[in-house]
């Protein structure tokens, strides 16, 4: 399985880096953070599954290559230092991912909406909800399919890791919980230990 993130650039240009199955964790697995916890992001982003075999695929037809989308729970570091030089979508635990959705089913206009809460204290000074409202159209996922499919065969299974509309968490917590949602519709819950 490939793991591809995609960065939007204000210019209109993405920036495209790889990532390795390994560093995506397994549905509602606890997020263990390296120490120091205050070197570490931590956000949500959309992810899109490849739904079939495909190369040089025109953008008109990309529709027809993906099906489903979640939320991802993202850790990455906050420099290179931190995780001594090594690109970041390769370093275990990076991606905890959601519930799969039809995409179809959806509609165009996405409410992604995260919140962060303490499982130990009754404080709300630790609580974080975030709110963005977004076309889906905007990620242009066809577009981005398209573009790759140029140079690399997509397998069923592939992600495609869009960080343009993520919800930027800030460093972790200890003892918290994270969930997700899309439209309403809970995608994500993970621990943060």
């Amino acid at each position: 399985m490939k793991v591809l993130v995609i960065h939007h650039h204000a210019d209109g240009n993405k920036h495209i880096e790889a990532g390795v199955d390994s560093a995506v964790l397994r549905p509602a697995e606890p997020v263990f953070v390296p120490e120091p916890f205050e070197q570490w992001q931590s956000s949500i982003v959309i992810a899109v599954r490849i739904a079939r075999l495909g190369m040089s695929i025109k953008e008109s037809r990309a529709k027809d290559y993906y099906n489903e989308f979640t939320a991802f729970h993202m850790l990455t570091p906050i420099s290179a230092e931190v995780s001594d030089g090594l690109p970041p979508y390769i370093l275990d635990r990076t991606f905890s991912p959601g519930t799969w959705l039809d995409l179809g089913r959806s509609g165009a206009n996405i409410e992604l909406k995260a919140e962060c809460c303490a499982l130990t204290q009754s404080s709300s000074e630790h609580e974080t909800t975030i709110t963005q409202h977004f076309d889906i159209s905007d990620l242009e996922i066809n577009k981005t399919i398209a573009l790759l499919s140029k140079h690399i065969t997509f397998k069923t299974g592939d992600l495609l890791i869009f960080t343009a509309h993520r919800l930027d968490l800030g460093a972790p917590r200890l003892d918290t919980s994270i969930t997700a949602t899309i439209n309403g519709q809970p995608v994500l819950s993970i621990r943060i230990k």
